[in-house]
Order: structure tokens, then sequence, then C-alpha cells
């Protein structure tokens, strides 16, 4: 972007004295003079009035024409009057010219000037030709200890570095800093100034850690000195982490400047463009398009039609339509741009450079591939003739022509531009930058296309290890829905190593332990990373930290709340969606900034299978499910298209404790498994014998597992949906449950996660039972349950048996704000319906799950809690929650992340046990289990212990498997 725009010189244009005019033309400079600061139309009134003056030598006496003159071109150009600014300037030059002559000193002031002026108005050969002819007055008349000197030499810098000459550009730039250490070196604001753009020039040039100590010294030497330059090097410097793919460190600092500059210079909209830039280009590369194009379209109304600025916006809302695929618009946005740019700029400049790049590839998406290359080619030289052959750009478009090479067949040249591009970028911006990634991806599909499949793996096993420390390093200060749209593409490159690493060739080799490995890092990472954060905030002792996370948990409330009212019951409330949407985004970014302990959240730890066993007891099991689908390949016009079947396919990891060994296990047919869970289902509904299921679902894991006391089971995909417990063993006439306890956990990680576990240690239970189902607005009235009243008293009696403090609630105390106001229960028991829409259309698929409790009418709630409402309880304590209720174990299943529905919302509000059902059960049986459960568990202590013992009675009393295979334990570590 042309930099002139926001960069503030440390030396102001030059205003000069006008002493020697008439009275009324004085008065007239001072009028225009005083109102450029406050009043436009005034402003140009008053400057319109005193050039006609002085145009028609009205101003009695000609000393002071050129000064006049100047400075009324100066206030033009403080208005983007650009053609009047040349011509006000050009005219006091004449006046210099024919009063002194053209090697007057006087001319330096009015040849930076109108340099300043033309630049302004994209003659950038003007504007140079004037710098010249400043630059050769300067070294004529004063020395190197002069500030005139001093200041032609950045000068000199920043008009290079603006026209894309960098090497120009850095010879000027360490001139001016071994003149300010050399003579100046007590004034902070020059060196801060100096180094500021010193630094943004070694970041245009790919020289990032250079570039990043530059900034820092400029940071240091502002700081307390001048705030606006202070701000603008820590915009540079947040730029920079956002081109080394630091994203969080560069987001703090954007949020942080940016609240800053609102606060501190509210009139000064220009002052945030830099970094209302900077923050919609960091969410285009985090996949977050709604949120970066709401800053681009910003950017467009604080610039408005101005002709610097407008370009680079254009790009920008080009680039967004394209990673929406909707590449017509794209195109048509980027010729805008590249015509704009080059009128700017002219043929040879970095930014039009960019946006032919860009031009290019939306050419490739479109099908014209030739067009395509063609303008890539023209990228190179341009990318060689303004970086040189090493920089980061220059691979970036190496890559690109590779890429479509390959769609053309030329399979080695297109492998050696690959490689070179990787070698520059891991040399420049080394192993743990995206981009290196993305070159690793690119060799890698190349490779598998080959038909070299062992190479290919080994670069995708490289990029996964990068692009896993990014995701580690970024996600902490991203919201919940920006850290799903990240993780997209990361899902899609692990997904295609497992289904290459779990073909025959691979599957008892170690790519399978990598697979494993891997999703043992990211299997349900957004379930874990809601789960820290939460953690995080409570453990934090600062004040404002845990305020913001009470406003923002009040704010998820009122959020989830408005989901699910009408739009003309949100227009009747004045409920505005969006509004409620950014409201908590800005409290989760709130919470990123305020919190100290937030960096512990991105510690940096990749776990092992190892990692796992050593953490499982002897006589246990783990047995953890990955889902997958089947890779495709084919080179098209387009380049490699690659994807996936429709079908899934299952592979099981069996670890023992102490055996120092992955068993590892592929379950084909998918479309088996399908119906078989069908049948499945019907058999325990109908009560119909089911020999088949077993053999189907689990016999080849049972063969493996090596004990007769527990097994934690850590399912995906179509496993979310049944009980192992149930499925018989026709063979040795046992069930499941028979051989082992099963306890259900989200993924192995729960092993070696080092978050705390509930420890409350007073025995107090909050027990909703029956709740009064009339208050609710529901077109089809419930039932009421008697019986889960009943079910309610006995907990409670059970419980206070055993030195509970028990708060009950029933029907119409049994309300959805009560169950709100009880925070960090011991038990939280609820005795209520549930229900779960599997094909709702709902935004969030953790509203399409919940249970209904009773409606208190004097508040807002509804009564219905939802899975996402009950994902913001307080239950940091809560050792237990049970949903006595229908399939509350059911949700929405999502491949690697698990079931978003109930349980997911529990465990993320803190619960580190629940006791959830698979099916509708009968109230009576229900109500006898947890009779069971309880008068076991005040005896024992122990919920796991007493869930086994209760459910063994249980299956005596009713053998029937639906009835008695209905609950399961869902455990955190």
């Amino acid at each position: 972007m042309n930099r002139l725009l926001f960069y503030l010189f440390w030396f102001a244009f030059f205003l000069t004295p006008t002493l020697a005019i008439s009275q009324n033309c004085l008065e007239q400079l001072d009028s225009a003079n005083y109102y450029s600061k406050t009043d436009r139309v005034r402003a140009l009134y008053f400057a319109d009035q005193l050039i006609s003056r002085l145009d028609s030598g009205l101003c009695q006496r000609e000393v002071g024409y050129a000064e006049a003159y100047n400075n009324i071109g100066l206030i033009y150009l403080g208005f983007a009057e650009h053609n009047r600014a040349i011509r006000a300037i050009q005219n006091s030059l004449k006046q210099e010219v024919e009063q002194y002559d053209s090697l007057s000193p006087g001319l330096i002031k009015i040849c930076l000037n109108l340099s300043v002026a033309y630049q302004n108005n994209s003659d950038y050969l003007a504007a140079e030709s004037y710098l010249l002819w400043a630059d050769s007055l300067v070294r004529k008349n004063y020395s190197e200890q002069s500030p005139i000197y001093l200041d032609a030499t950045y000068k000199n810098g920043l008009f290079y570095m603006e026209v894309g000459q960098y090497e120009k550009s850095r010879l000027q730039f360490e001139r001016a800093l071994r003149l300010t250490s050399q003579y100046f070196s007590e004034n902070d604001s020059i060196k801060g100034a100096l180094l500021t753009e010193y630094g943004t020039l070694l970041r245009d040039m790919g020289d990032y850690e250079e570039g990043e100590v530059a900034l820092n010294q400029a940071i240091e030497a502002l700081k307390g000195k001048n705030e606006v330059m202070h701000l603008r090097a820590l915009d540079r410097l947040a730029a920079i982490k956002l081109d080394q793919g630091e994203f969080s460190a560069s987001e703090n600092q954007l949020l942080s400047n940016l609240q800053l500059k609102k606060e501190r210079y509210p009139s000064d909209s220009l002052f945030r463009i830099e970094t209302l830039n900077s923050l919609a280009v960091l969410y285009f590369k985090v996949n977050d398009l709604v949120t970066s194009e709401a800053y681009f379209e910003n950017l467009l109304n604080y610039a408005g039609s101005r002709t610097e600025i407008l370009p680079y916006v254009t790009n920008n809302i080009g680039a967004i339509y394209s990673k929406k695929k909707e590449y017509k618009q794209a195109f048509i946005m980027f010729q805008e741009s590249a015509a704009a740019m080059r009128e700017l700029y002219g043929g040879v400049h970095p930014d039009y450079a960019n946006v032919l790049s860009n031009l290019a590839n939306c050419q490739k998406s479109l099908g014209d591939i030739n067009s395509a290359l063609n303008i890539y080619m023209r990228v190179l030289d341009l990318d060689k003739t303004i970086y040189g052959p090493e920089n980061p750009r220059y691979a970036t478009t190496l890559n690109n022509i590779a890429l479509i090479y390959q769609a053309f067949g030329y399979v080695e040249l297109s492998e050696k531009l690959l490689k070179q591009a990787l070698k520059i970028r891991k040399e420049k911006l080394g192993e743990k930058h995206p981009m290196y990634a993305k070159s690793l991806n690119d060799l890698g599909v190349h490779f598998l296309n080959k038909g070299d499949t062992l190479q290919a793996l080994g670069h995708f096993d490289q990029a996964l290890k990068t692009e896993i420390h990014h995701m580690q390093s970024v996600f902490p200060v991203l919201t919940d829905q920006q850290r799903q749209l990240f993780f997209e593409d990361i899902k899609f490159n692990l997904e295609r190593f497992a289904s290459i690493s779990f073909g025959k060739r691979y599957f008892e080799t170690e790519w399978t332990e990598k697979v494993y490995n891997y999703y043992l890092n990211t299997k349900s990472v957004l379930f874990y990373a809601a789960d820290k954060m939460r953690t995080t905030m409570l453990e934090n002792s600062d004040p404002a930290v845990k305020n913001s996370f009470i406003k923002w948990r009040e704010a998820k409330y009122t959020l989830a709340q408005s989901y699910l009212l009408s739009e003309h019951e949100l227009a009747l409330r004045g409920i505005n969606i969006a509004s409620l949407e950014d409201q908590c985004n800005n409290l989760e970014k709130k919470m990123a900034l305020l919190s100290s302990t937030f960096s512990s959240q991105s510690e940096l730890s990749f776990y092992s299978w190892q990692d796992v066993e050593k953490n499982i007891a002897d006589s246990a099991v783990l047995v953890e499910v990955i889902e997958f689908r089947n890779y495709s390949l084919k080179l098209g016009k387009f380049g490699a298209e690659q994807g996936f079947d429709d079908q899934s396919s299952y592979v099981v990891f069996i670890l023992q404790g102490g055996s120092n060994q992955l068993k590892r296990i592929k379950l084909d047919g998918s479309e088996q498994l399908v119906d078989q869970y069908s049948f499945y289902k019907n058999s325990l509904r109908y009560g119909l014998e089911d020999a088949s299921s077993y053999n189907v679902f689990w016999k080849k894991i049972d063969n493996e597992v090596k004990t007769d006391k527990k097994v934690y089971y850590a399912p995906d995909g179509i496993y979310h949906k049944l009980n192992p417990a149930v499925l018989y063993d026709s063979a040795t006439q046992q069930y499941v449950s028979d051989k082992y306890k099963l306890v259900h956990i989200t993924s192995g990680k729960d092993f070696i996660q080092t978050g705390k576990v509930a420890a409350n240690k007073l025995y107090t239970a909050a027990i909703f039972g029956n709740p009064d189902f009339s208050s609710l607005n529901l077109t089809e009235p419930l039932n009421a349950l008697p019986e889960a009243e009943r079910e309610a008293d006995d907990v409670t009696e059970i419980l206070q048996g055993g030195k509970w403090k028990v708060s009950d609630f029933y029907y119409l105390n049994a309300t959805e704000s009560n169950l709100k106001l009880n925070q960090d229960p011991g038990i939280l028991h609820l005795a209520t319906h549930g229900y779960f829409e599997e094909d709702s259309k709902r935004q969030s698929a953790l509203l399409n799950s919940g249970v209904y409790l009773a409606r208190d009418k004097s508040t807002q709630e509804d009564g219905i809690l939802t899975a996402y409402e009950a994902m913001n309880l307080k239950l940091d304590q809560t050792r237990l929650v049970v949903l006595s209720a229908c399939e509350t174990a059911l949700g929405t299943v999502k491949n690697g992340e698990g079931v978003y529905g109930l349980q997911r919302a529990f465990l993320v509000a803190g619960a580190s046990n629940l006791i959830i059902s698979l099916v509708k059960v009968n109230d009576t049986a229900t109500k006898n289990f947890m009779n069971m459960f309880y008068s076991e568990f005040v005896k024992e202590h122990s919920i796991e212990d007493s869930f086994f013992t209760a459910r063994q009675r249980f299956k005596e009393q009713y053998p029937d498997p639906f009835t008695w295979g209905a609950f399961i334990l869902v455990a955190k570590k």
C-alpha cells in the first residue's frame, strides 16, 4: 500500500514564512492554514482565493510569492487535491528560480514537496526527478551533520521503498542510520522513525529476522517519546509476525493497537487503516472469511475512493471471492486492481506483481491454463527484478509455475521448480512456517502422482508436523468458530496421510503409528481447546481476566437463547444475532489479550502413543477408533484433483498398559457397518436376537483385548452411536460387558492431559426432577414425569443418608434459571425429558439437542437447556453429571471431533464424569438403575466402580440389553 499515506515524517512538510505579501493576502493564507485543521470547505475557499490573487499579481510585492504558493500547495496536498497542489508548488518553484537561480538552497524544500505531490498523484518518474534535484542541492549546500542532509537521505529511502527499488532504498536507509548514530544519537524520535522504515524494508525484502530486530529497536526508542510513531512501529512488527505465521502474537498486537487508536485518536480514521488491513489479512489466512471481509469493508468506509488505497482493498476482496471459489467475481476484482496498480506505479512494482499473481491463479481456476502460465512468467521476472531469486515471494511464483507444468504433464520440470521453491522457503522462512508446509504438501502430491508413495509420505509427514505445531501456537487466541475454520485444511491433509498409510503395503509399518500420533494430537482438538481455555481463565488470579470470562459466558447464554427465536421474536425483542456474535467474539479476544497465562495454553507438546501407554494401568486397555475415507488423486486440466470417497472406513488402535506395543486393526466394508448399525438399533428397540453385530463391530477388537478388568473406549464415526457393552458374543455366550468394564472417553490423549479434574470436596448435589412442562411454549405438549419426581426423591434420600447436602428442584422450581444459578455442585442430576433433532438446519449442531426444564416467567429463560447453553454452565468442580433423560448421549457426529451434543457440552462446562443414555428407557427402569447406582456410590465413592456394580445388578433385574445397556459412563481424566 502507498506508504506515504501512513508514514508520519519526522520532519514536517516545509511551510515557510510569508512576511513580504500584502495584508489581505496574508490574512487569506492565515485563514487557509487555520481552517485546514478543522473545515475543508473554508480552507479550500481561502486557498483558492489566495491562488487567484497570486496568479493575478494582486499581492503587491513579489518577495514571498514562492513561499505563498508552496504553503497553499501543501494545504491542497493535505486534502488530496493533487493536481491543484502540483500546480501551486510548480508556481512556487518558478518564482524561486526566477528570483534566484536553479541552484538556490531555497529550492530544496520546494523540490521535496513537489516530489511528494507527484508521488501522491502516482507520477513516480516526475517524483524521482524532483527528489534527485533536491538531493543534489542538499549535498552541494549542507554537510552530513545537517538535519536537512539527514532528512533528504531518509526521504530518498522512503521513495525507493515505495516504488519497489529495494536495494537503492536500503543504501539510503543505512546511510541515514549511520548519520543518526554519528550526529543525532540523542534524538530517539529520529532513530525510531528510521528504524521503523528500515525494518519495514527488510520485511518487504523477505529478511524477517533482521527486520524484526530493527523494529524492536524502533519500538524501544519510541516508547514514551512519540505515541503515534510507537504505534506504527508496533503495527509493522505485527505485520512481520503475520508473515512468519505467528498469528497469535500478531493478532494480540493488532487488536490492542486498534483499540488504543480508537480511544486516543477517535477522529483520525486514516490512522487505523494499516491496522485494519493487517487484521483483515490475518483472518483471511486463518480461513475466517466473514471477519476478514468485514474488516475490508471497514477499510473501504475509512478510505473512501482514495486512489492509493482502493486497488489494495479491491485486490483483497477478490482474494476472498477466490477463496470462496467465486472465480468470475474474483477475476473482475483482480483485473480492476491490476489496472489501477499499473496506473499508480507502472509495470515494475511489488504490489502490481502480487495482483498479477492473484489474477494468474484465478485464470488457472477458471481453466485458462495457458493465460495463467503467461502471467506467472511475467510475475517471476518481476519478482526476480524486485526481490532477487532467493526471496520467498520468488519461491511462491516458482511453486505456482511448477503446479501448472504439473498439469501439462512436465513431471521433471515441475519437480525441479517445486524443490527449488522448497529450498528457498526452508532457508528464508524456516521449517515451522506454513508456506514451508505448503511446499512439502505440493511436493508430496507430485511424488504421489509420479508413483513414488514413500517419498510422498515423507513429505506429507514433515508437513503435518509443521501444520500441527502452527495450529498449537495459534489456537489459544482464536475464537471457537475460527478454530473450526483454521482446522479444515489440516483435517484434509491428515485424512489424506491416514488413507495412504492405512493401505495394505504400509499398514503394519511405522507410517500407521505416525497416523495415530497425529490423531492423538488432533482428535477432538476443538473440544480440548475449549476445555483448556475455560481452565486457564478460571485458574487465572487476575480479576479482570475472570470478569471477562464471566461476561463472555453470560453473552454465550444470551446468544444460545437468541438462536432459538424466530425472526419475528428477534425483531420484537430488538435482538441482532450478528451483534451478539460479535460481542461474544470480542470478549473471547479480550480474554486472550488480558490473560498473561494464556501463553501456557500454547505450550507446544507433541504426544506419541508411547506417552499414552505409560499412563495406562497394566490391567487396563485403550481401544481408540479412527474414521477415515479413501483418498483419490488424478491429474486433470486444472492440475492435481484430490478428494475422498463418500463411504467411511475404520482403523482401531489398541494399547495394553505395560505392553510397549501398538496394535492396529482395519475394519473394511463401510456399507456393511452402516447396514449392521440399523440392524443393531432395531434389534435393541424391538427385543430381537442379535448374534451378528458383535462379529461385525467388535470381534476383531475383542480378539486383541487381553484384559478382564477395564477397557477405555474412544469412539469415532458410527462407533459413537453404539454401546459395545451390549454386543453379544454367541461363541462364548457372553456380552462384552461380561468380559470387562467399558469406560467411554474422548481420546487417548485423556491419559496425558495435564488439566485438573474436578476435585469438589464438598458433598453437595443439585437434583432436578419432573419439571412443569406446561410452562413451556411448545407446539406439542410433553407428558408429565411423575416417575422422574419419585426418582429424584429417592436420589435425594440416598445422598442425604450418605451425608450429602442436597438441593432439590421439582415441578415449578425445576427451572432453567435455577439450574444456571447452581454453580459447581459435586453432583448434578437431571430427571426430565431430553431431545435430539438429527436433521435440524440450525446454525450450531449444539442447538440440536438438550433437555426440557420448567420456565420461570420472571426471567428471559425459555425453559429449554440446549447443549449450546449447557456448554457455558459453571461445572468446574462437578464430579458427576447424570442425565436421566432419553437419548442424552446422542448428537451430531463430526469426523475426528466427536459428538456435538449434551455429552460434549457438559464436559466442556467442566464435569469430570457423565452418565447418559443412548436410547429411550422405561421411566420405572431408569428410576431403579439410579437407585442402585447412588446406593453403591454413597458406599464406595468411586463413580466408575459404582456404575459397573449397579449395572450388573440392574442387568439381573432387566436382562433385556436395550434396558440394561441404555446408560453409558463417559469419563474425563
